[in-house]
């Protein structure tokens, strides 16, 4: 999928991807090609609206931007929680296909108003209005785990809810009732930095069940988070490498066994994690044999990561 402002042909015209013009705001790909006026597009089927969750903590000044946008809007938290948290808060917005933050929603570039690079959110075509989405909505923002204790669920997030798509409602029985008859769509990006959109419809009945955090989702959500951190992680070396050897064509299993590797060593946060693995990629390629004198010192866990990184930044071989 390509942004709106890519596109072979995009000129201002343009408001909405052609693979999403419609499924998410029920037009022809010719009427999102055509300049729109507020009114002009009506949707081709009248009982469904398009909204957004959108991210404050992925959007700059997302709140003022919404306040200037025209959209009806409204923060899915609220009280205490709202003015600790409204700068990171999840926002519902109703959608206008006409509106400037809807082309910016679908717009890549290095201005801050781009933000198809930030994956902002959420996107929803439903038959619910906006109050009644809201309220629906705001049940999950916060959910209990089997311990009573309380957790916020940012499932509006794109890794959150691509693992939630993926289980099935007899695990948690509680998923029927997030569902619902919505239609949501939420952006992606594969190992190559392509962005897609990943699509669910269940259509089914809410049912009434506990709304608890089981250990299917947290299973899940934890196996989702460390194979993000992953392939963050892979991609941030792989950027290192291509400024300081351009020559070297590594695979994604031999960085991501090199971190695994560290990880099992005390390598943990990214300022000594990403550096160690940069600098063994560059020492010791895929296919080239380690040095032991080396490999055993990075072993040594009473020598702190920062002392052992440094040895990696400057090890002459066969010595310390």
């Amino acid at each position: 999928m390509q942004p709106v402002n890519e596109q072979p042909g995009a000129n201002l015209s343009n408001y909405v991807p052609d693979g999403l013009a419609e499924p998410l705001f029920g037009v022809s790909v010719t009427q999102a090609r055509s300049r729109p006026q507020p009114g002009d597009i009506p949707a081709t089927d009248s009982e469904h609206w398009t909204y957004a969750v959108l991210d404050a903590g992925r959007i700059l000044h997302l709140p003022e931007r919404l306040d200037g946008s025209g959209l009806r809007h409204r923060c899915l938290f609220s009280g205490r929680s709202q003015q600790d948290m409204g700068d990171v808060a999840p926002w519902l917005v109703e959608l206008d296909p006409t509106s400037p933050l809807t082309r910016d929603l679908f717009s890549r570039g290095e201005a801050t108003h781009h933000l198809w690079s930030a994956y902002p959110g959420l996107f929803i075509r439903t038959p619910a209005r906006f109050e009644m989405l809201w309220a629906h909505l705001r049940k999950f923002t916060r959910l209990r785990d089997e311990s009573g204790r309380w957790l916020y669920f940012r499932f509006w997030e794109p890794t959150t809810f691509s693992t939630l798509s993926g289980i099935a409602p007899s695990e948690e029985p509680w998923l029927g009732r997030f569902f619902g008859n919505h239609q949501f769509f939420w952006p992606d990006s594969g190992q190559d930095g392509t962005t897609w959109f990943g699509f669910c419809r269940r259509g089914e009945d809410e049912v009434a069940s506990p709304l608890v955090l089981g250990p299917v989702v947290l299973a899940a959500l934890e196996a989702a988070v460390r194979r993000r951190r992953e392939t963050e992680d892979v991609k941030d070396v792989r950027a290192r490498l291509r400024s300081s050897a351009p020559e070297l064509d590594l695979s994604d299993e031999f960085l991501a066994s090199l971190r695994s590797w560290l990880q099992a060593r005390g390598f943990r946060s990214h300022a000594t994690l990403r550096p160690a693995m940069h600098g063994l990629a560059r020492r010791f390629p895929e296919g080239s044999p380690p040095d032991p004198g080396l490999l055993e010192l990075l072993s040594d866990r009473r020598k702190g990561a920062g002392l052992r990184l440094w040895h990696i930044e400057n090890w002459k071989g066969g010595g310390r």
